[in-house]
This record gives C-alpha cells, sequence and structure tokens, in this order.
C-alpha cells in the first residue's frame, strides 16, 4: 500500500517536473502569470514534505523491525553460542577420557602380553619337567609290571611261616 502510494507520488512529482519544463518553455514564448507558477511550487512543495514523510515513516518502520529483531535474536543466539561453547567443553572432556581409556587398554594390553609371556615359559618349563621326568617315570612303571606278584605272595608266606614259629 505505501509503495502504491510511493509510486503515485513520484508519478506526480514527474508530472510537476513536466509541467514546469514545459511551463520554462512557454516563458521563452509566453509570460506564465505568477499565481499559477506559485500554485504549482507550493503544490511541488507538498508533494516533496509527503514524499519526505513517507520515507520518514518507511525508515522509522524499517528500524522499529530491526530493533525488535535484534532485541529478539541477540539472547536467543548468546544462548546458543553458550550452549555450543558447553558442548564443545564437554566434547574436550570427553576426548580427554577417551585417551586416559585408550592408555588404560594400552597397558591393560601390555600386561597381559607379559602375563602370556610367563605363562608360556611356565608351559615350556611344565613341558620339559614331563619330558626330562617321562623317562624315569616309564623306568618305573616298567620295573613295577617286571614284578612278579604270584612269587612275590609266594615269598612272602614262605617268610611269614619261617617267621611264625621263632615269634613263639
Amino acid at each position: 500500500m505505501e509503495i502504491d502510494q510511493k509510486e503515485t507520488a513520484i508519478d506526480q512529482e514527474e508530472t510537476v517536473i513536466d509541467q514546469e519544463e514545459t511551463a520554462v518553455e512557454q516563458k521563452n514564448t509566453e509570460p506564465v502569470p505568477k499565481d499559477t507558477l506559485l500554485e504549482q511550487i507550493a503544490s511541488q512543495q507538498q508533494l516533496v514534505t509527503k514524499l519526505h514523510m513517507i520515507s520518514a515513516c518507511a525508515c522509522s518502520g524499517i528500524f522499529l523491525v530491526l530493533l525488535i529483531a535484534a532485541l529478539i535474536l541477540v539472547p536467543k543466539a548468546s544462548r546458543s553460542l553458550n550452549l555450543f561453547d558447553g558442548a564443545v567443553d564437554d566434547l574436550h572432556q570427553a576426548v580427554d577420557e577417551a585417551r586416559e581409556t585408550i592408555k588404560g587398554i594400552d597397558t591393560l594390553t601390555d600386561t597381559a602380553q607379559k602375563s602370556l609371556t610367563k605363562t608360556s615359559k611356565f608351559v615350556e618349563n611344565a613341558n620339559q619337567v614331563i619330558t626330562d621326568n617321562a623317562e624315569g617315570i616309564t623306568e618305573v612303571i616298567d620295573n613295577f609290571n617286571s614284578v612278579d606278584f604270584a612269587k612275590l605272595n609266594q615269598a612272602i608266606e614262605d617268610l611269614s611261616s619261617v617267621i611264625e614259629p621263632l615269634a613263639n
């Protein structure tokens, strides 16, 4: 609506300018009455005054809109930036905790590797002990299997029968 009024005012101003040019041309040819010229100047001044008022109102309106937008958006932007700063701080803390966790995992891995190495050495030593004693155990089992228990029982009975009369 204001734009239509501005366009109308601009068209009227152009009309007045055209009339002035026509008046200047006519002045050269015929004299213009002073009353008509003063009326044209007064109407032009009124038109210019109206245009200045419209411009001032439009500028004031734009200023008010920008002021209201600033009053609404600046606190929200400030809160958003504070939230963003908090999120960045939380992210830094999470990264630091992740680094500490990784260090702990590295330590755990090193400890597990050392433990596996010691267990492997223990198993090797146990295998060596079994291997070293396997021959002796085999020899004992062979000796035990070579004993004739029937003859041993007979010998014990014979010994018992010999010792029994002596014991009485």
